[in-house]
């Protein structure tokens, strides 16, 4: 499974202003107790300033896809949040089957209609 490109997007904002996960992140210190102390520097000036400081993004990317493995691992290792997680994710892909299959079934009823209309307009 590859790092979603948009949790990076989560944190902070295009303007360099953090969201309010990334403050909150932040200021629980929960980056910089995986990212080092590349990162702590990043997050005390977040802490004083709420904006992201132009530097070591590397080193922020890094310490965002580390929490985001750690997270990951935790719910995974409790089998009740586990089943939850794959419940979810089996919904997920219920939900883009079922709506690729209407998608299709929708062009087709059209292909076959426009089809009809053109071949009883000629009779």
């Amino acid at each position: 499974m590859m790092f979603p490109q948009s949790v990076k997007e989560q944190i902070v904002r295009s303007d360099g202003e953090f969201t309010p996960l990334g403050l909150a992140m932040a200021g629980n210190r929960l980056l910089s107790a995986i990212g080092g102390p590349a990162v702590d520097t990043l997050e005390r000036a977040v802490c004083d300033s709420g904006r992201f400081v132009v530097g070591d993004d590397s080193a922020l990317g890094e310490s965002v896809r580390l929490l985001y493995y750690h997270a990951k691992n935790v719910v995974f290792a409790h089998p009740q949040l586990s089943h939850e997680m794959l419940n979810v994710q089996g919904h997920m892909n219920f939900s883009s089957a079922f709506a690729g299959a209407s998608l299709v079934l929708l062009i087709a009823f059209v292909v076959v209609g426009i089809r009809v209309h053109v071949l009883g307009a000629t009779a």
